[in-house]
Formats: C-alpha cells, sequence, structure tokens
C-alpha cells in the first residue's frame, strides 16, 4: 500500500491511475477461484518470541503483556492520544500531525511513524483508517473472493525445508534477475532455453520435489478427514 501510494504521490499532475487486480482468470467474467490472501490458519508465522538468549525474561514478557493490553493496543495502533489521536464521538480521529504532516508524503506513512498498525501479531485496529478513497477500493479489490478460496498451508519436513532452504534463495534472486530483463527488453526471449538449463544446474528439480512431496502429503491428510 505504502508503495503504490508513494507512487500516485510521487507522480502526481501526470495524466494516469492506479488500479488494483483481482487475481486472474483464464475467461474473461469468470470468478477468480484464487484468494491474494495465502495463509489460510495459522502456520507459525506473525508471531513472538522470546530468545534464550535474552537477559531479562521477566521484562520481555512485561513488553509482550502490555502490546495486548488497551493502552497497549492504543499505543500501538494511532500513537500518543492528545499529540497524534483524539477521541471524538468516541471514535478515533488522528490529528493534523499525522493527516497533514509535510515531512511525510502521505497519511498512510506519516501514521506508520507514530504507530504499528499494520503489524500482524498483534492487535490491528483500524489499518484503513487513513485511506483515501483510492485506496479503500483497492483494498475491497485485494479482499475479493479471501474467504471462499484461500490458499492452504502446506506443511514441510525438515528435510524438505532443508532442501528448499539450500537452493531456492539463489534461484529466486537469480529469476527475479532474469526476468526483468526479459520485461524490459534488455534479454530476448529466444534465451529462454539456457535461463531453464540455469536453474536446473542450481537445484531448482529438488525444490520443485521437496515441495511436491509436502503437497502429496497435504492431499492425503485431506483425503483421510472426508
Amino acid at each position: 500500500m505504502n508503495n503504490l501510494t508513494n507512487c500516485v504521490d510521487s507522480n502526481a499532475g501526470i495524466d494516469y491511475a492506479v488500479l488494483a487486480l483481482e487475481s486472474l482468470v483464464l475467461n474473461k467474467g469468470d470468478e477468480p477461484k484464487f484468494s491474494q490472501q495465502s495463509i489460510q490458519k495459522f502456520d507459525g508465522g506473525m508471531c513472538y518470541a522470546v530468545s534464550t538468549t535474552c537477559s531479562n525474561i521477566e521484562a520481555a514478557c512485561r513488553y509482550l503483556d502490555w502490546r495486548f493490553s488497551e493502552e497497549g493496543k492504543m499505543t500501538l495502533n494511532y500513537g500518543i492520544e492528545g499529540v497524534t489521536y483524539e477521541i471524538v464521538d468516541g471514535k478515533v480521529q488522528l490529528t493534523d500531525l499525522v493527516t497533514k504532516n509535510e515531512e511525510t508524503p502521505n497519511v498512510d506513512g506519516a501514521r506508520n511513524e507514530i504507530s504499528w498498525n499494520k503489524n500482524r501479531a498483534g492487535l490491528t485496529l483500524d489499518i484503513a483508517l487513513a485511506y483515501t478513497d483510492a485506496q479503500k477500493e483497492w483494498i475491497t479489490t485485494w479482499k475479493a473472493h479471501m474467504d471462499e478460496y484461500v490458499l492452504p498451508t502446506v506443511q514441510y519436513t525438515k528435510e524438505q525445508q532443508a532442501a528448499i532452504s539450500a537452493k531456492w534463495g539463489d534461484i529466486d534472486s537469480y529469476c527475479q534477475e532474469i526476468i526483468l530483463k526479459y520485461v524490459i527488453g534488455s534479454a530476448d526471449i529466444s534465451e529462454w532455453d539456457s535461463f531453464v538449463e540455469a536453474i536446473k544446474g542450481m537445484g531448482i528439480e529438488q525444490v520443485i520435489t521437496a515441495k511436491q512431496e509436502a503437497y502429496d502429503s497435504y492431499l492425503q491428510k485431506v483425503e483421510s478427514l472426508k
């Protein structure tokens, strides 16, 4: 969201518009069958943990506990009452320090400077409080079909994770680099076969095998629950 907003702001006055896209479909008019939300249930990400090397575990736990208190929720989402927000008729209203801050290119960016309102491992309140109508439309589009079609969580064994971790980082970086060249025209699509052979040499087939094994295991679990 911030990247898109910064793009719009930095190109103010230019005749163009930024639009959000739903997940792609094969035929015009088809309903998208894939959500842009990929996590259906807790998968171990977006969580808190206290390190075994923490010098003051009690203090760390008190801090985490505070985050979920009423004071913590309000502070992390809105900042300091009377400074960055006010309560008007029972509702939060951001102050001019946030909505008209000349040092920050947009309201959403300013809010991020004084709060952590998009921290999904905590209690997130009113993410769209300072969003423009266009931004709200983007969110509505991205959330389309989220409840009906959410990609499953596939779990990996330690061996599968090791196989993927050993290869995927380098492969992904290389793919990003080469695909961008195809997009901007600095590489010719006729070189595609060489690209494929290169990532094979980097171990893409081992990565695919590990992912396929994990997915097959997932399908077996689903079948056993029927």
